[in-house]
């Protein structure tokens, strides 16, 4: 794997450190900060062309090259204040920094992402990456025992809480525009029990109706999408409950933005601001803006769930209401339960205990 080039670092008495350059971060005089870009320059001091470079750094996802420049930033600030080579530490060097961020009260799993960061970037120490050698594999599992993850909350929130507002926003055609856009990704959002980067990357181009069922094709690889395979297809079909339709809520926002959208507005959702003539396409942070005013306009607690938590909501009131784990992983794309088990499947919030969309939007599902 390519690494940051020695050239790229200034052997000193005092630090071993690269080369000093303005920063925000450590004042006028400062190294800058390590990141992944860094293996783009390294390719291209061996010649490498940049559609090779570009193809290379694609291995990596937009949101993990982002996590992996937080730790790296962290690592530059440590090799400093410890005199430590970025790109060329020993493996004690590594643990040391690994124990750096458990005193800092990191949890395991962001330690465990600081060392994948590393891996990526340094090089390697006795023939094997950061990520596998066994000192350090040893010293995480450590870190695993003295902090183990916990889940986030021990329960989740009922999604009939927000399904029953739902029910009383209809019918669609009486709705604001702001509200019909709310209600239609929430309930996109329950009915397929999916991330925010999924439903984000919906285009109106690729959303095809037949009869009952709505076929949403995806044009890029997603977070779960493993290397080789073809890209993903969702299905949303229409529900006896014409107020909890996701079919139907869906099919009236494409009607109510058509004319909206220019050429270039082509992703499913647009912006609540702005008039019809000034509408832009959101991101997935505004999207989970969307979904937790929709929560809290429910009555669910501000603050304590993410945009996020819409997964577990939907999974967990799937999995009470006794519908089988082969359904319920396959529609949230989970390869096995170990998944659901440690990170999704929680009791719902005031309650003792067909198809996975059914299931879910069906209120008053006996409690277990």
């Amino acid at each position: 794997m390519v690494r940051p080039p020695d050239e790229d670092v200034q052997e000193t008495a005092e630090a071993p450190v690269r080369k000093a350059a303005k920063s925000s971060i450590w004042g006028n005089l400062a190294p800058k900060p390590c990141c992944m870009e860094d293996l783009a320059s390294a390719l291209r001091v061996q010649g490498l062309s940049e559609d090779t470079i570009k193809l290379y750094m694609l291995s990596w996802k937009g949101g993990t090259t982002k996590q992996y420049n937080v730790y790296l930033e962290k690592w530059t600030r440590y090799c400093v204040e410890h005199k430590v080579h970025p790109a060329k530490p020993t493996v004690h060097q590594v643990m040391e920094f690994c124990t750096y961020l458990y005193k800092q009260k990191l949890s395991y799993s962001a330690i465990n992402s600081a060392r994948s960061a590393l891996s990526a970037y340094v090089h390697k120490i006795d023939g094997v990456t950061i990520g596998k050698h066994p000192e350090i594999c040893r010293h995480l599992r450590g870190i695993s025992v003295a902090r183990p993850n916990k889940g986030k909350h021990t329960y989740t929130w009922d999604a009939d809480i927000v399904l029953s507002l739902l029910k009383t926003w209809h019918p669609l055609e009486n709705l604001s525009y702001k509200q019909l856009a709310y209600k239609t990704l929430m309930l996109m959002a329950l009915a397929t029990a999916q991330r925010m980067q999924t439903l984000h990357a919906f285009n109106v181009d690729r959303i095809h109706f037949t009869g009952d069922e709505a076929i949403l094709f995806v044009d890029k690889p997603l977070k779960h999408t493993k290397q080789g395979s073809p890209l993903d297809v969702f299905h949303v079909f229409k529900y006896s409950d014409k107020r909890l339709c996701p079919f139907r809520a869906l099919r009236a926002y494409l009607d109510r933005t058509s004319p909206m959208r220019t050429d270039k507005l082509r992703q499913l959702w647009l912006s609540v601001a702005g008039n019809d003539h000034a509408k832009t396409e959101i991101t997935t942070q505004t999207m989970a803006q969307w979904i937790k005013s929709m929560m809290t306009m429910s009555g669910i607690t501000p603050g304590v769930y993410s945009a996020h938590s819409t997964r577990g909501a939907a999974t967990s009131k799937a999995h009470w209401a006794a519908l089988p784990a082969e359904i319920i992983l396959r529609q949230a794309r989970w390869t096995n339960a170990v998944t659901f088990a440690r990170f999704y499947k929680r009791p719902i919030l005031q309650k003792d205990g067909a198809s996975f969309q059914e299931t879910v939007l069906t209120v008053g599902l006996p409690a277990n």
